[in-house]
This record gives C-alpha cells, sequence and structure tokens, in this order.
C-alpha cells in the first residue's frame, strides 16, 4: 500500500533579504513562482533568523535548536556530528532524504569530495549533492590547483574554472565600504554552467530517480544571491533600467551604485525563482504536487548597503529578517505577523522528544520574576558578532527596549537587545515580542531556559 504521508521541499537560497520579493510593493522583482507560493500557503512577515551567518544558522535548522545550543559559533566551526539532525528524523520515520548545493555543515573541513556526498550520511541523508559556496570553491581551487568538489569537477570538466576564477579575482571581496559590490560586469560563463542553474539540474535528476509510493524530502540550498554579484550575460541584461528602492541610512557611493548593486542581487532571486519554477514542474510531472509541502526561506539578510553595512552578520532587520512561505496540503492561507524563528519551524530535535502540552514558564530577571509566553510570540537572534556594532546606538545591549528600524517598522513588535556570558564568550541577542514587556526588562544577564531550544 503506498505511502500517503506527504512530501517536504525545502528552498534555502543564500543571503535572501525580506523586502526584495512581491511581497514588498516597493520591490520591482519579478518573482512569479514565489509569488504563486504565497498567494496559495502562508505568509510570515516577521520572520528573523536564529543567527545572521551562514553555518550558525544552518546549524541551527539542522538540529533544532537555538544559536546557543547548535553547537557553531560561526563560520568557523563545523556541525558536531553527535549532535542529532531532523534529517536523521525523517530518515528514521521512512523518508527520503535528500538535498543539493550549499549546505555548509562542514564550513572548516571542506572536503565535499568530488561526487558531493562527503558528510550527507552522518546527517541523515539518503542521497544528494553538497557542493561548493561561491568563495570556499574559489579558496580550494585557488589553494590546490585542482577541484575540491563537485561544482568545480564541473567546472573543470568544462574548461571553465580557471577563467571563473579570473573573474572573481577581477571583482575583488574588499566591503569595508561595500566598493566590490560596485563589480557588477557580467561573469563569463555560460547559463549552463552557472551556479545556481547547476544545482537546480542536480535536483531535477534527483526527484527524477526517487522511487514512487515513499514519501520524501529534498532541501535545495542555492549559492545566490550571496556576493560576489556575478550574474550570467542574459541575467545582467534581463535586470537593465531597473530602478530599486535606495539604502538606508547612507552616506556610501552614489545612487547609481547602490542602484547596481542591487540590479545584480535581483537578477540573482529572479534565477532562482525560475529555477524553482522548474523544479515545481518536475513534481508535477511526477503528480506528486498536490501532496507536498513547498517552504522558501533563507538563512539571513544582507544588509547591501543600510546603514553603510554590507554582507550580513549585524543586528539590523535587513540582515536578520528573511522570507518566509509554506503551501502545501494542510498549509492554512493568509499572512500573519506574529514573531517567528527558524527554530520554530521543525518538530522536538529526538524522536523521544515528547511535544509539549503547556507554555513554558520561563525566568527571566535577577528576582525570578516569572511569566508565561508562547515560543510563537517571541522571535530571538543572537550572534557573538554583534558585539562589533554594539556601540552604535541602535545596538547598544541592556537599553530600554527599541523598534529596530532595518528596512521596516515592526508593527506591533517591540525589540531590544540584551547581553549573554557564553561559553563562547559575550554574546548579544535581539529580541521580538508581540505582547508588553514585563516592567524590570531587560534584566542585565537573562537567565532560563531559551522558549525556541525545546
Amino acid at each position: 500500500m503506498p505511502d500517503t504521508r506527504p512530501n517536504l521541499l525545502l528552498l534555502i537560497p543564500d543571503q535572501h533579504r525580506w523586502d526584495f520579493g512581491p511581497w514588498n510593493p516597493q520591490s520591482p522583482l519579478r518573482l512569479p513562482n514565489l509569488a504563486g507560493l504565497a498567494a496559495r500557503g502562508v505568509q510570515f512577515d516577521q520572520a528573523i533568523v536564529n543567527s545572521p551567518l551562514c553555518a550558525p544558522m544552518r546549524a541551527s535548522l539542522a538540529s533544532g535548536r537555538s544559536y546557543g545550543s547548535c553547537g557553531v559559533i560561526d563560520n568557523g566551526n563545523d556541525y558536531p556530528l553527535d549532535l542529532p539532525t531532523f534529517y536523521q528524523q525523517l530518515r528514521g520515520a521512512g523518508y527520503q532524504v535528500c538535498g543539493t548545493g550549499k549546505f555548509d555543515l562542514h564550513k572548516v573541513s571542506g572536503g565535499w569530495g568530488l561526487d558531493g556526498q562527503n558528510g550527507l550520511d552522518d546527517w541523515g541523508f539518503t542521497r544528494g549533492i553538497d557542493n561548493e559556496g561561491k568563495w570556499d570553491g574559489y579558496r580550494n581551487f585557488r589553494d590546490t590547483g585542482q577541484a575540491q568538489g563537485p561544482y568545480y569537477k564541473f567546472l573543470v570538466e568544462n574548461d571553465l574554472a580557471e577563467a571563473h576564477c579570473q573573474d572573481f579575482e577581477r571583482r575583488g571581496r574588499d566591503y569595508s565600504d561595500g566598493k566590490d559590490y560596485g563589480s557588477t560586469f557580467p561573469t563569463t560563463l555560460p547559463d549552463f554552467a552557472y551556479g545556481d542553474n547547476w544545482i537546480g539540474r542536480n535536483t531535477i535528476d534527483i526527484l527524477r530517480e526517487l522511487p514512487e509510493g515513499q514519501p520524501w524530502f529534498m532541501q535545495v540550498n542555492f549559492t545566490g544571491p550571496h556576493e560576489p554579484q556575478d550574474i550570467t550575460a542574459s541575467m545582467w541584461q534581463s535586470c537593465q533600467g531597473v530602478e530599486h528602492p535606495g539604502p538606508l541610512a547612507s552616506s556610501q557611493h552614489d545612487a547609481e551604485f547602490h542602484n547596481r548593486a542591487r540590479q545584480n542581487y535581483g537578477a540573482m532571486l529572479e534565477n532562482i525563482d525560475a529555477r524553482i519554477g522548474e523544479i515545481i514542474a518536475a513534481i508535477e510531472r511526477r503528480g506528486e504536487l498536490e501532496n507536498t509541502v513547498i517552504v522558501y526561506t533563507s538563512d539571513h539578510g544582507e544588509m547591501l548597503g543600510d546603514h553603510d553595512e554590507w554582507q550580513k552578520s549585524r543586528p539590523w532587520q535587513s540582515a536578520l529578517a528573511v522570507p518566509l512561505i509554506a503551501a502545501g496540503p494542510g498549509v492554512a492561507r493568509g499572512q500573519t505577523s506574529r514573531p517567528l524563528s527558524r527554530c520554530s519551524i521543525w518538530p522536538p530535535r529526538s524522536s523521544t522528544t515528547p511535544a509539549p502540552t503547556r507554555s513554558p514558564t520561563w525566568t527571566r530577571s535577577p528576582s525570578a520574576r516569572r511569566w508565561k509566553t508562547r515560543p510563537r510570540d517571541i522571535a530571538k537572534s543572537s550572534s557573538r558578532d554583534f558585539a562589533t556594532t554594539a556601540d552604535t546606538p541602535a545596538c547598544r545591549p541592556n537599553t530600554r527596549p527599541i523598534v529596530t528600524s532595518g528596512t521596516r517598522p515592526l508593527t506591533g513588535v517591540t525589540s531590544w537587545f540584551t547581553s549573554t556570558d557564553t561559553a563562547w564568550g559575550r554574546s548579544f541577542s535581539i529580541w521580538n515580542r508581540t505582547r508588553p514587556r514585563p516592567t524590570t526588562w531587560p534584566p542585565a544577564n537573562p537567565t532560563g531556559p531559551d522558549p525556541c531550544s525545546s
């Protein structure tokens, strides 16, 4: 008898900030497939990441744990193999667990393997291809003179690896004032060899090979729209003449520079949207679209010049807030403004952990004042890197509650910063909450269990 449990498709681009999409009326982007998902599913407009950096966020997602307990503090840590993953849960429950693209769970050791298989079985996958990120692949190829992962192996086989590296070197990576975001000329790669197009084809190939009658999970980790601003000639042509809203509180560069950087960023997202359309069409050809839950989100955002900052790891909505859309069987339609952090998405991290039967009690002040809340009423993002910007007025720890205005006001949401001493050193956290804060808030060093860690 066929297994009728729903399939799960999780789509994760790298560095997609929340306001670049059809849910923002000011955005000029053309993302018809994401717009379609949002129209037939639920859209979370107050979603933030647990930590605005690749490796910690992806470790938090894999483990279902918060930043402080996922075992990865920054991009200098591999995922600890003694920590269970929800991929293992799904595999143990009889799912085919598949994945493609940049997983970033062994960022230090690298070693993807030329077939992209290294680490997949340990994490809980039954099949997939884990490939290099943009800069990781470049560095490893330049350091060793040969491909270290499947994407550069593909480039070498097509005599494109050296030209691709030279393209990256022309662009540079000096982001101190974002100047290399202005390297918006087209890449020499043809469309078929562009990284996210290659990832999309790998995804469809794996879907084609899956057995019928068995539920599957597929995680697709696109490498864009992460910098550098490399796009193909056809992508470059498609974004010319598009006018984007400029950065907030920026004193760097002129409007033309910022618009060019945002054109390339948007072109990468439009290309990803096209690949998503092809993946959904492949699922439909299998006759499984009506029984597939699709979730789209990102590992973190991108500052893109807001507040004179670039990349991520900054305590602003531009880096913290991401799109989050879910559609499929059993998923309600509509829009919600409840704060949500990524560890709220998946079930308990261990099959032996019972589901909570009541809202947790959370002690948050030295006087042991207790207040009850549900995890969905609070969204928290933490990073040791926040300390590097804690001297700016919007980022001082232990101040009175503030609303972070990175790219939008958090409607109905109070935000504040706290500092916490951890085994890794001082980290800083941002808390978003829909209900009024306790009168003694915030304490100097909050204690008690994190509601997102259970």
